[in-house]
């Protein structure tokens, strides 16, 4: 069994107890047991006792939580892991519901599982890394173009994260082991709240956190109505969650997104963006650093070696750029037949319905000296963003097939979302807000420390004002401490 970690400040934190198989342990605000009383933490937040550990649903995926403190990181691993003895029974990304928590920064980077191979497994591959199913991929041999190259057989994958330590260091046991050890989260909250002279708890009308306010005679539960709807997590079906700056056409309001984000849903579950008239398929979406994968839904997903015919891509200045170590691609279409002779390993087979007779010629923006001869052979060309590679013409196909990244030009969320707020637009000023409880601010809900003083000395004067809000709460019910 992992006991959970508990600080002894308990001033700061509405503490619930519970017994965790034959341990009496306690967990801190806002998260609580199962069946215990629901105002004194949000949904999300709930625990369930699982062979004698306790778990968290993330997203429709079950967590063990192996430590929970006080700094609000909970380090989880997901429960098929550790029942399957560190292999993926789910063969699924995992995704976090971001309103609740995220990837505790510099810790995480995502470790590839495959599967569906056509080919027995690498001999370099550590029999520790080897499942049933499939086989872990550390980060220094996606790195290598020769070992790259064995594993092209492997038609599916799926990211897990693991701690940073596990890309640093050998593993000459392989990673099942060292995956059990879980990964970091930081878990969102209004801890400031507790931290001020308020009161945190859980409106179970509007499905939020409220501060009760003794500085205030505010009704408990009058939230402004900017504040609930951009809370309130969307995705196309694939389990990503679209928030500011992005939002989806018909499913979010305007307001919850910044101009020129709006995204749709493609009839397999995926958001789409558009860009220079063209649809682009939103593979991962990466808020800490504000870039996003794309890639061309043109491009096939089986194993085809084909090039299919596309339109180059013009960036709104604007709104994106490339992210660092992207490069560019030409694609030259009904090329002179004598380029055939020349270069016939820049050739590739045309993706044109059945017939996959005529061939597109490839050339990396490097290759400066061809360009200039190539565009005057062939009638039509293309400049097609992808990640930088390593291994030449080989890997060209499968590099436009994956994408490539952009990063995205717009206000950062961070210290609006950390404040228990939700970003947003003010089309009337064109300018973005923090929507919170009360009212829009410019960034941030918190109260700066000037009104944290107001607050103090308003405690005592007001207290006759505070118990009025308390008798009209209504919904809430006041979480003791213990």
């Amino acid at each position: 069994m992992h006991p959970l970690l508990h600080s002894s400040s308990l001033l700061l934190l509405m503490i619930i107890g519970f017994v965790v198989g034959d341990e009496d342990t306690s967990i801190p605000y806002p998260f609580r047991l199962d069946g215990q009383t629901p105002n004194c933490s949000g949904r999300g937040f709930e625990l369930k006792c699982a062979d004698n550990n306790p778990v968290v649903e993330i997203m429709s995926q079950q967590y063990l939580v192996l430590r929970l403190n006080l700094d609000k990181i909970i380090t989880v691993v997901r429960k098929d892991i550790v029942d399957d003895d560190g292999c993926p029974h789910k063969l699924v990304n995992t995704t976090l519901n971001s309103t609740l928590f995220d990837y505790r920064p510099a810790t995480i980077e995502n470790l590839t599982f495959l599967y569906n191979c056509t080919n027995e497994v690498p001999p370099w591959v550590a029999s520790g890394s080897v499942c049933k199913n499939g086989f872990y991929l550390e980060q220094r041999d996606s790195e290598d173009p020769q070992k790259t190259n064995q594993i092209r057989s492997c038609r599916s994958r799926i990211e897990i994260p693991a701690p940073r330590s596990l890309h640093e260091g050998q593993n000459p046991d392989g990673l099942k082991a060292a995956l059990k050890k879980g990964f970091d989260l930081i878990y969102k909250d209004d801890l400031w709240c507790i931290r001020s002279p308020h009161e945190c708890v859980y409106n179970m009308t509007t499905e939020k956190f409220d501060c009760l306010c003794p500085s205030k005679a505010k009704k408990i539960g009058a939230v402004d109505p900017n504040f609930q709807p951009c809370g309130v997590p969307q995705n196309c079906g694939d389990g990503q969650n679209i928030k500011f700056p992005f939002y989806i056409q018909d499913k979010q309001n305007a307001f919850c997104g910044y101009p020129g984000f709006n995204l749709s849903c493609n009839k397999n579950g995926q958001p789409i963006i558009s860009i220079s008239r063209s649809n682009y398929i939103i593979q991962k979406l990466f808020y800490q650093n504000q870039t996003i994968r794309v890639s061309n839904p043109a491009f096939p997903y089986s194993n085809s070696n084909c090039i299919p015919l596309i339109s180059s891509i013009s960036l709104p200045n604007d709104r994106f750029e490339l992210a660092p170590n992207q490069t560019n691609l030409f694609l030259f279409y009904n090329c002179n037949s004598s380029l055939h002779e020349s270069l016939p390993s820049h050739f590739y087979s045309a993706c044109d319905g059945k017939n996959e007779s005529s061939s597109v010629l490839a050339l990396s923006k490097n290759d400066r000296k061809q360009l200039s001869y190539v565009s005057k052979e062939c009638r039509s060309e293309v400049m097609a963003p992808v990640e930088a590679y390593r291994n030449g013409s080989d890997g060209i196909v499968e590099v436009l097939r994956i994408g490539f990244l952009l990063k995205w030009k717009a206000s950062n969320c961070n210290i609006c979302e950390e404040s228990g707020g939700w970003c947003g637009f003010n089309h009337s000023t064109s300018s973005p807000k923090c929507f919170c409880p009360d009212r829009p601010h410019a960034s941030s809900c918190k109260p700066t420390p000037g009104q944290f003083l107001s607050l103090e000395f308003s405690l005592f004067v007001g207290i006759g004002i505070l118990m009025t809000h308390l008798v009209l709460a209504g919904p809430f019910t006041k979480c003791l401490t213990s």
